[in-house]
Protein backbone atom coordinates (compact mmCIF):
# COMPACT_ATOMS: atom_id res chain seq x y z
CA UNK A 1 0.00 0.00 0.00
CA UNK A 2 1.59 3.36 -1.44
CA UNK A 3 2.49 5.90 2.17
CA UNK A 4 -0.31 8.63 2.02
CA UNK A 5 0.72 11.98 0.50
CA UNK A 6 -1.28 14.55 1.38
CA UNK A 7 -0.13 17.16 -0.70
CA UNK A 8 0.90 20.54 -0.65
CA UNK A 9 -2.38 22.12 -0.27
CA UNK A 10 -2.61 20.95 3.01
CA UNK A 11 0.54 21.86 4.07
CA UNK A 12 -0.16 25.48 3.36
CA UNK A 13 -3.26 25.82 5.22
CA UNK A 14 -3.59 28.38 7.31
CA UNK A 15 -5.73 26.43 10.47
CA UNK A 16 -3.89 23.23 11.52
CA UNK A 17 -4.03 19.90 9.64
CA UNK A 18 -3.41 16.58 11.10
CA UNK A 19 -4.25 13.13 9.17
CA UNK A 20 -5.40 9.92 11.33
CA UNK A 21 -5.03 6.34 9.91
CA UNK A 22 -7.32 3.21 10.89
CA UNK A 23 -4.73 2.27 13.52
CA UNK A 24 -5.62 5.69 15.49
CA UNK A 25 -2.08 7.21 14.95
CA UNK A 26 -1.58 10.57 13.32
CA UNK A 27 0.29 10.31 10.14
CA UNK A 28 0.76 13.22 8.70
CA UNK A 29 0.61 17.17 10.52
CA UNK A 30 1.58 20.03 9.37
CA UNK A 31 3.64 22.72 10.90
CA UNK A 32 0.43 25.00 12.14
CA UNK A 33 -0.98 22.52 14.32
CA UNK A 34 2.08 22.11 16.25
CA UNK A 35 1.78 25.80 17.10
CA UNK A 36 -1.51 25.69 17.72
CA UNK A 37 -1.78 22.25 20.11
CA UNK A 38 1.45 23.44 21.88
CA UNK A 39 3.48 20.28 21.30
CA UNK A 40 6.65 19.83 22.57
CA UNK A 41 7.70 17.28 19.32
CA UNK A 42 6.04 16.22 16.07
CA UNK A 43 2.04 14.92 16.28
CA UNK A 44 3.55 12.49 13.42
CA UNK A 45 3.60 8.96 14.50
CA UNK A 46 2.00 10.09 17.94
CA UNK A 47 -1.63 8.07 18.84
CA UNK A 48 -4.92 10.15 18.41
CA UNK A 49 -5.24 10.41 22.11
CA UNK A 50 -1.92 11.70 22.88
CA UNK A 51 -1.77 14.48 20.44
CA UNK A 52 -5.33 15.28 21.19
CA UNK A 53 -6.13 14.55 24.55
CA UNK A 54 -9.68 15.09 24.58
CA UNK A 55 -11.39 12.09 26.61
CA UNK A 56 -13.38 10.80 24.00
CA UNK A 57 -11.32 11.75 20.15
CA UNK A 58 -10.43 8.13 19.84
CA UNK A 59 -14.02 6.91 19.92
CA UNK A 60 -15.13 10.23 17.39
CA UNK A 61 -11.85 9.08 15.07
CA UNK A 62 -13.52 5.69 14.84
CA UNK A 63 -16.88 6.77 14.54
CA UNK A 64 -15.95 8.90 11.67
CA UNK A 65 -14.54 5.73 10.16
CA UNK A 66 -17.61 4.09 10.61
CA UNK A 67 -20.16 6.32 9.58
CA UNK A 68 -18.37 9.03 7.54
CA UNK A 69 -20.56 12.18 9.52
CA UNK A 70 -18.74 15.20 10.12
CA UNK A 71 -18.13 15.55 13.50
CA UNK A 72 -18.14 19.67 14.08
CA UNK A 73 -17.19 22.20 17.23
CA UNK A 74 -14.92 19.34 18.95
CA UNK A 75 -13.31 21.78 21.91
CA UNK A 76 -9.71 21.00 22.81
CA UNK A 77 -8.08 23.06 25.84
CA UNK A 78 -4.18 23.58 25.35
CA UNK A 79 -1.58 24.77 27.15
CA UNK A 80 0.15 28.28 26.01
CA UNK A 81 2.83 29.47 28.37
CA UNK A 82 1.41 29.98 31.66
CA UNK A 83 -2.18 30.67 29.78
CA UNK A 84 -5.02 28.51 28.86
CA UNK A 85 -6.74 28.66 25.72
CA UNK A 86 -8.81 26.91 23.37
CA UNK A 87 -9.19 25.19 19.68
CA UNK A 88 -11.98 24.16 17.62
CA UNK A 89 -11.69 20.47 15.64
CA UNK A 90 -13.59 19.54 13.11
CA UNK A 91 -13.48 15.76 12.33
CA UNK A 92 -13.92 14.28 8.29
CA UNK A 93 -13.65 11.45 6.29
CA UNK A 94 -10.66 11.36 3.90
CA UNK A 95 -10.59 8.78 0.84
CA UNK A 96 -12.25 5.53 0.54
CA UNK A 97 -12.14 1.64 1.62
CA UNK A 98 -8.58 0.60 2.59
CA UNK A 99 -7.57 4.43 1.90
CA UNK A 100 -9.99 5.98 4.42
CA UNK A 101 -8.22 8.28 6.90
CA UNK A 102 -9.69 11.12 8.86
CA UNK A 103 -8.54 14.41 8.28
CA UNK A 104 -8.60 16.76 11.48
CA UNK A 105 -9.01 20.03 11.07
CA UNK A 106 -8.04 22.23 13.58
CA UNK A 107 -8.86 26.31 13.85
CA UNK A 108 -8.38 28.92 17.19
CA UNK A 109 -11.27 30.63 18.70
CA UNK A 110 -11.76 34.07 18.92
CA UNK A 111 -12.17 35.89 21.78
CA UNK A 112 -15.73 36.45 21.95
CA UNK A 113 -16.10 32.49 21.70
CA UNK A 114 -13.68 31.93 24.98
CA UNK A 115 -16.25 32.36 27.33
CA UNK A 116 -18.97 29.56 25.45
CA UNK A 117 -16.13 27.23 25.60
CA UNK A 118 -15.03 28.43 29.18
CA UNK A 119 -18.21 27.41 30.73
CA UNK A 120 -19.48 24.52 28.49
CA UNK A 121 -16.43 22.84 27.24
CA UNK A 122 -13.63 22.74 29.34
CA UNK A 123 -15.61 21.95 32.33
CA UNK A 124 -18.43 19.58 30.83
CA UNK A 125 -15.63 17.58 27.95
CA UNK A 126 -17.17 14.25 28.83
CA UNK A 127 -20.07 12.52 27.53
CA UNK A 128 -22.29 13.35 30.68
CA UNK A 129 -21.85 17.04 29.58
CA UNK A 130 -25.09 17.98 29.20
CA UNK A 131 -26.58 16.92 32.93
CA UNK A 132 -23.53 18.71 33.76
CA UNK A 133 -24.28 21.88 32.28
CA UNK A 134 -27.94 21.27 33.67
CA UNK A 135 -26.57 21.07 36.91
CA UNK A 136 -24.33 23.54 37.05
CA UNK A 137 -27.27 26.16 35.49
CA UNK A 138 -29.79 25.01 37.38
CA UNK A 139 -28.05 25.95 40.96
CA UNK A 140 -28.75 29.42 42.66
CA UNK A 141 -25.46 30.47 42.45
CA UNK A 142 -22.53 31.41 40.23
CA UNK A 143 -20.26 28.89 40.40
CA UNK A 144 -16.49 30.58 38.80
CA UNK A 145 -12.96 29.54 38.20
CA UNK A 146 -9.49 31.60 37.50
CA UNK A 147 -6.14 30.67 36.76
CA UNK A 148 -3.32 32.67 38.40
CA UNK A 149 0.33 32.39 37.11
CA UNK A 150 2.42 30.02 39.27
CA UNK A 151 4.92 32.26 38.26
CA UNK A 152 3.42 35.65 40.65
CA UNK A 153 3.70 35.50 44.19
CA UNK A 154 -0.23 35.21 45.66
CA UNK A 155 0.88 38.13 47.96
CA UNK A 156 2.13 40.68 45.42
CA UNK A 157 -1.34 39.85 43.60
CA UNK A 158 -3.65 41.99 42.73
CA UNK A 159 -6.18 40.73 40.44
CA UNK A 160 -3.78 38.99 38.25
CA UNK A 161 -6.52 36.41 37.32
CA UNK A 162 -8.06 35.44 34.09
CA UNK A 163 -11.45 33.96 34.67
CA UNK A 164 -11.87 30.37 33.24
CA UNK A 165 -15.39 29.46 33.87
CA UNK A 166 -18.26 31.38 35.08
CA UNK A 167 -21.87 29.43 35.18
CA UNK A 168 -24.98 30.92 33.31
CA UNK A 169 -26.66 32.02 36.42
CA UNK A 170 -24.25 35.35 36.52
CA UNK A 171 -26.34 36.39 33.51
CA UNK A 172 -29.69 36.61 35.96
CA UNK A 173 -27.98 37.07 39.53
CA UNK A 174 -25.76 40.55 38.13
CA UNK A 175 -27.24 40.95 34.55
CA UNK A 176 -24.51 41.31 32.36
CA UNK A 177 -23.91 39.32 29.23
CA UNK A 178 -21.18 36.13 30.18
CA UNK A 179 -18.56 36.97 27.32
CA UNK A 180 -18.30 40.31 29.62
CA UNK A 181 -16.99 38.44 32.27
CA UNK A 182 -13.97 37.36 29.98
CA UNK A 183 -13.44 40.13 27.56
CA UNK A 184 -13.42 42.99 29.70
CA UNK A 185 -10.36 43.53 31.50
CA UNK A 186 -10.89 43.88 35.39
CA UNK A 187 -14.34 43.55 34.89
CA UNK A 188 -14.75 41.68 38.03
CA UNK A 189 -12.78 43.80 40.50
CA UNK A 190 -14.27 47.01 39.10
CA UNK A 191 -17.72 45.94 39.56
CA UNK A 192 -16.84 45.53 43.60
CA UNK A 193 -18.44 48.37 45.60
CA UNK A 194 -15.46 50.86 46.47
CA UNK A 195 -15.77 50.70 49.65
CA UNK A 196 -15.61 46.72 49.79
CA UNK A 197 -12.66 46.29 46.88
CA UNK A 198 -9.93 47.01 48.72
CA UNK A 199 -10.92 44.27 51.39
CA UNK A 200 -11.89 41.96 48.93
CA UNK A 201 -9.10 42.31 47.19
CA UNK A 202 -7.13 41.35 49.97
CA UNK A 203 -9.09 38.58 51.36
CA UNK A 204 -8.32 36.80 47.96
CA UNK A 205 -5.55 37.15 48.30
CA UNK A 206 -4.76 35.39 51.65
CA UNK A 207 -6.83 32.64 50.09
CA UNK A 208 -4.05 32.48 47.43
CA UNK A 209 -1.16 32.59 50.63
CA UNK A 210 -2.91 30.30 53.09
CA UNK A 211 -4.58 27.78 50.53
CA UNK A 212 -7.36 27.65 52.57
CA UNK A 213 -11.21 28.20 51.57
CA UNK A 214 -13.19 31.04 53.20
CA UNK A 215 -16.40 33.03 52.77
CA UNK A 216 -16.18 36.62 51.32
CA UNK A 217 -19.01 38.66 51.57
CA UNK A 218 -19.52 41.90 49.89
CA UNK A 219 -21.20 44.00 47.09
CA UNK A 220 -21.47 43.95 43.15
CA UNK A 221 -23.15 46.20 41.24
CA UNK A 222 -25.19 44.19 38.56
CA UNK A 223 -26.20 45.54 35.28
CA UNK A 224 -29.23 47.90 36.08
CA UNK A 225 -26.96 49.77 38.89
CA UNK A 226 -28.17 48.64 41.80
CA UNK A 227 -26.17 46.73 44.75
CA UNK A 228 -26.31 43.53 44.47
CA UNK A 229 -24.75 41.00 48.21
CA UNK A 230 -22.63 38.19 46.83
CA UNK A 231 -21.51 35.66 49.57
CA UNK A 232 -18.82 33.91 47.65
CA UNK A 233 -17.35 31.00 49.23
CA UNK A 234 -13.83 30.57 47.49
CA UNK A 235 -10.74 27.84 47.83
CA UNK A 236 -7.18 28.22 46.31
CA UNK A 237 -6.57 25.58 43.41
CA UNK A 238 -3.06 23.94 43.47
CA UNK A 239 -1.48 21.92 40.65
CA UNK A 240 0.31 18.33 40.90
CA UNK A 241 3.53 20.04 41.98
CA UNK A 242 1.90 21.65 44.75
CA UNK A 243 1.72 25.58 43.26
CA UNK A 244 -1.42 27.83 42.98
CA UNK A 245 -2.77 27.95 40.26
CA UNK A 246 -6.16 29.20 40.89
CA UNK A 247 -9.45 29.81 42.24
CA UNK A 248 -12.38 28.16 42.35
CA UNK A 249 -15.26 29.98 44.34
CA UNK A 250 -19.56 29.77 44.45
CA UNK A 251 -20.88 33.35 44.90
CA UNK A 252 -24.78 33.10 46.61
CA UNK A 253 -27.28 36.13 46.16
CA UNK A 254 -27.35 37.23 49.90
CA UNK A 255 -29.06 40.37 49.12
CA UNK A 256 -32.68 39.47 50.86
CA UNK A 257 -30.94 38.05 53.59
CA UNK A 258 -29.28 41.32 54.12
CA UNK A 259 -31.90 43.32 54.13
CA UNK A 260 -33.75 41.16 56.15
CA UNK A 261 -31.43 40.98 58.89
CA UNK A 262 -31.11 44.96 58.79
CA UNK A 263 -35.12 45.55 59.18
CA UNK A 264 -34.21 42.98 61.96
CA UNK A 265 -31.46 45.15 63.24
CA UNK A 266 -33.77 48.10 62.30
CA UNK A 267 -36.90 46.42 64.74
CA UNK A 268 -34.49 45.49 67.69
CA UNK A 269 -33.12 48.92 68.05
CA UNK A 270 -36.41 50.13 68.03
CA UNK A 271 -37.47 47.67 70.47
CA UNK A 272 -34.39 48.55 72.88
CA UNK A 273 -35.39 51.96 72.30
CA UNK A 274 -38.73 51.21 73.86
CA UNK A 275 -37.48 49.18 76.53
CA UNK A 276 -34.95 51.11 78.01
CA UNK A 277 -36.93 54.78 77.63
CA UNK A 278 -40.41 53.36 78.32
CA UNK A 279 -41.79 55.42 81.55
CA UNK A 280 -43.27 52.39 83.32
CA UNK A 281 -41.38 49.11 84.20
CA UNK A 282 -40.85 46.53 81.98
CA UNK A 283 -39.14 43.39 83.28
CA UNK A 284 -38.87 39.50 82.86
CA UNK A 285 -38.62 37.08 86.06
CA UNK A 286 -37.78 33.39 86.50
CA UNK A 287 -39.95 31.08 87.90
CA UNK A 288 -37.48 31.00 90.70
CA UNK A 289 -38.57 34.88 91.45
CA UNK A 290 -35.78 36.67 89.96
CA UNK A 291 -35.14 39.44 87.53
CA UNK A 292 -33.93 38.31 84.30
CA UNK A 293 -34.00 41.62 83.01
CA UNK A 294 -35.50 44.90 83.42
CA UNK A 295 -35.50 48.58 82.00
CA UNK A 296 -34.20 51.61 83.84
CA UNK A 297 -37.64 52.63 84.79
CA UNK A 298 -38.23 49.69 87.21
CA UNK A 299 -35.58 50.17 88.49
CA UNK A 300 -36.06 53.62 89.92
CA UNK A 301 -39.01 52.67 90.59
CA UNK A 302 -37.69 50.55 93.10
CA UNK A 303 -34.98 52.62 94.19
CA UNK A 304 -31.86 51.24 92.03
CA UNK A 305 -29.90 53.54 89.92
CA UNK A 306 -28.70 50.95 87.58
CA UNK A 307 -30.92 48.34 86.50
CA UNK A 308 -28.40 45.93 86.70
CA UNK A 309 -28.32 45.71 90.58
CA UNK A 310 -31.70 44.19 90.09
CA UNK A 311 -30.04 41.00 88.85
CA UNK A 312 -29.07 39.68 92.83
CA UNK A 313 -32.74 41.02 93.69
CA UNK A 314 -35.19 37.91 95.55
CA UNK A 315 -38.91 39.40 94.26
CA UNK A 316 -40.52 37.26 97.09
CA UNK A 317 -38.52 38.43 99.34
CA UNK A 318 -37.41 41.79 98.34
CA UNK A 319 -40.02 43.30 96.70
CA UNK A 320 -43.32 41.62 96.94
CA UNK A 321 -44.83 42.64 100.62
CA UNK A 322 -45.89 39.25 100.70
CA UNK A 323 -44.25 36.64 99.25
CA UNK A 324 -47.75 34.06 98.81
CA UNK A 325 -48.92 36.77 96.64
CA UNK A 326 -45.41 36.33 94.25
CA UNK A 327 -46.94 32.57 94.27
CA UNK A 328 -50.09 33.08 93.42
CA UNK A 329 -49.30 35.50 90.78
CA UNK A 330 -46.95 33.42 88.71
CA UNK A 331 -48.98 30.27 89.37
CA UNK A 332 -51.99 31.96 87.95
CA UNK A 333 -49.82 33.17 84.70
CA UNK A 334 -49.12 29.62 84.32
CA UNK A 335 -52.61 28.37 84.29
CA UNK A 336 -53.73 31.23 82.16
CA UNK A 337 -50.94 32.06 79.87
CA UNK A 338 -51.16 35.90 80.94
CA UNK A 339 -51.37 38.13 83.81
CA UNK A 340 -54.51 40.89 83.46
CA UNK A 341 -53.83 44.25 85.66
CA UNK A 342 -53.02 42.14 88.71
CA UNK A 343 -52.49 45.09 91.70
CA UNK A 344 -50.11 43.83 94.15
CA UNK A 345 -48.09 45.82 97.58
CA UNK A 346 -44.15 45.89 96.68
CA UNK A 347 -41.64 46.84 98.72
CA UNK A 348 -38.93 49.89 97.33
CA UNK A 349 -35.37 49.41 98.36
CA UNK A 350 -35.72 52.41 100.84
CA UNK A 351 -38.88 50.68 102.60
CA UNK A 352 -41.40 52.66 101.11
CA UNK A 353 -44.51 50.85 100.18
CA UNK A 354 -45.75 51.03 96.39
CA UNK A 355 -48.48 49.66 95.06
CA UNK A 356 -48.10 48.22 91.65
CA UNK A 357 -50.72 46.70 88.68
CA UNK A 358 -48.80 43.91 86.59
CA UNK A 359 -50.00 42.84 83.36
CA UNK A 360 -47.95 39.97 81.14
CA UNK A 361 -47.55 36.55 79.40
CA UNK A 362 -45.62 33.62 80.46
CA UNK A 363 -42.53 33.05 77.28
CA UNK A 364 -41.22 29.92 76.63
CA UNK A 365 -37.79 29.91 76.90
CA UNK A 366 -37.07 26.83 75.72
CA UNK A 367 -38.76 23.46 74.87
CA UNK A 368 -37.90 22.18 77.98
CA UNK A 369 -36.75 24.52 80.71
CA UNK A 370 -39.24 26.43 83.14
CA UNK A 371 -40.93 29.55 81.30
CA UNK A 372 -40.26 32.92 82.25
CA UNK A 373 -42.41 35.76 82.50
CA UNK A 374 -42.53 39.02 80.99
CA UNK A 375 -44.65 41.74 82.79
CA UNK A 376 -44.95 45.52 82.76
CA UNK A 377 -45.35 47.41 86.35
CA UNK A 378 -47.30 50.36 86.75
CA UNK A 379 -46.62 52.39 89.94
CA UNK A 380 -50.46 53.11 91.36
CA UNK A 381 -49.31 54.28 94.12
CA UNK A 382 -49.83 57.82 93.34
CA UNK A 383 -53.21 57.23 91.88
CA UNK A 384 -54.86 55.37 95.01
CA UNK A 385 -53.38 57.98 96.98
CA UNK A 386 -55.46 60.42 94.92
CA UNK A 387 -58.51 58.70 95.28
CA UNK A 388 -58.29 57.41 98.43
CA UNK A 389 -57.84 61.46 99.61
CA UNK A 390 -61.12 62.01 96.69
CA UNK A 391 -63.05 58.92 98.73
CA UNK A 392 -62.35 61.59 101.94
CA UNK A 393 -62.91 64.54 100.31
CA UNK A 394 -66.60 63.04 99.34
CA UNK A 395 -67.38 61.42 102.23
CA UNK A 396 -66.52 64.88 104.23
CA UNK A 397 -69.11 66.75 101.77
CA UNK A 398 -71.57 64.03 102.81
CA UNK A 399 -70.88 64.53 106.53
CA UNK A 400 -71.34 68.15 105.98
CA UNK A 401 -74.71 67.28 103.96
CA UNK A 402 -75.77 65.24 106.79
CA UNK A 403 -74.78 67.73 109.28
CA UNK A 404 -76.79 70.44 107.86
CA UNK A 405 -79.79 67.97 107.89
CA UNK A 406 -79.05 67.04 111.30
CA UNK A 407 -79.12 70.90 112.35
CA UNK A 408 -82.34 71.32 110.85
CA UNK A 409 -84.15 68.57 112.71
CA UNK A 410 -82.49 69.23 116.02
CA UNK A 411 -83.22 72.86 115.43
CA UNK A 412 -86.95 71.73 115.31
CA UNK A 413 -86.71 69.12 118.07
CA UNK A 414 -85.48 71.61 120.25
CA UNK A 415 -87.95 74.21 119.29
CA UNK A 416 -90.44 71.77 120.43
CA UNK A 417 -88.70 71.19 124.23
CA UNK A 418 -88.57 74.74 124.58
CA UNK A 419 -91.86 75.81 124.01
CA UNK A 420 -93.40 73.28 126.00
CA UNK A 421 -90.67 74.30 128.42
CA UNK A 422 -91.86 77.80 127.95
CA UNK A 423 -95.44 76.66 128.91
CA UNK A 424 -94.82 74.43 131.85
CA UNK A 425 -93.02 77.68 133.33
CA UNK A 426 -95.99 79.92 132.87
CA UNK A 427 -97.99 77.70 135.50
CA UNK A 428 -99.65 76.79 137.60
CA UNK A 429 -101.62 74.72 135.09
CA UNK A 430 -104.25 72.03 135.39
CA UNK A 431 -102.62 68.47 135.83
CA UNK A 432 -103.82 67.62 132.48
CA UNK A 433 -102.19 70.38 131.10
CA UNK A 434 -99.07 69.89 132.39
CA UNK A 435 -98.96 66.41 132.05
CA UNK A 436 -99.17 66.86 128.17
CA UNK A 437 -96.43 69.65 128.09
CA UNK A 438 -94.36 67.05 129.71
CA UNK A 439 -94.85 64.53 127.62
CA UNK A 440 -94.58 67.12 124.67
CA UNK A 441 -90.71 67.46 125.98
CA UNK A 442 -90.48 64.09 126.48
CA UNK A 443 -91.28 62.87 123.08
CA UNK A 444 -89.08 65.53 121.56
CA UNK A 445 -86.04 64.13 123.80
CA UNK A 446 -86.46 60.95 122.56
CA UNK A 447 -86.72 61.85 119.24
CA UNK A 448 -83.14 63.33 119.50
CA UNK A 449 -82.00 60.49 121.69
CA UNK A 450 -83.14 58.01 117.94
CA UNK A 451 -81.11 60.85 116.00
CA UNK A 452 -78.27 60.83 118.02
CA UNK A 453 -77.77 56.39 117.39
CA UNK A 454 -78.34 57.09 114.20
CA UNK A 455 -75.32 59.68 113.74
CA UNK A 456 -73.27 57.23 115.73
CA UNK A 457 -74.59 54.20 113.45
CA UNK A 458 -72.99 56.44 110.92
CA UNK A 459 -70.15 56.93 112.15
CA UNK A 460 -69.80 53.34 113.35
CA UNK A 461 -69.14 54.25 116.68
CA UNK A 462 -72.11 52.40 118.33
CA UNK A 463 -72.83 48.38 117.95
CA UNK A 464 -75.79 47.95 115.74
CA UNK A 465 -78.50 45.83 117.86
CA UNK A 466 -80.62 43.86 115.32
CA UNK A 467 -83.91 43.41 115.75
CA UNK A 468 -86.80 41.33 114.32
CA UNK A 469 -89.57 43.08 112.81
CA UNK A 470 -92.75 42.20 111.80
CA UNK A 471 -93.88 43.76 107.66
CA UNK A 472 -97.69 44.26 108.92
CA UNK A 473 -95.95 46.71 111.71
CA UNK A 474 -94.46 49.06 109.63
Amino acid sequence: MAAFDPGSVLAQMQCGVAVVGANLRVEWANDRLRTLLGCDGEPAGRLVADAFPVPDMPARVTDVLDTGAVQRDVMLERVAGPRRDYVRCTLSLLGEGDRRRVLIKVDPVTQLERYRIANQVRHFATPSATQMANLVDGLHAILWEAEVPVTTRPRDADQPWRLTFVSQRAEEMLGYPLFQWFTEEGFWASHIHPDDRETVLAAYRRVLVARKGREIEYRMRSAEGHWVWVLDRVQALVDKQGRVNGLRGMMLDTTERRRAEERLKRTEARHRQFFENAPFGIFRATRQGRFATANPALAAMLGYGLAVELAGVDLGADVFRDPAALESLLAAADGKGIVEGVEVQWYARDGRPLRVRLSGRVVAVSAVGPPEYELIAEDVTEKRQLEERLRQSQKMEAIGQLAGGVAHDFNNILTVINGYAALAARGPYAPEQAAEAFAGILDAGERAAALTRQLLAFSRKQVLEPRLLSLRDL
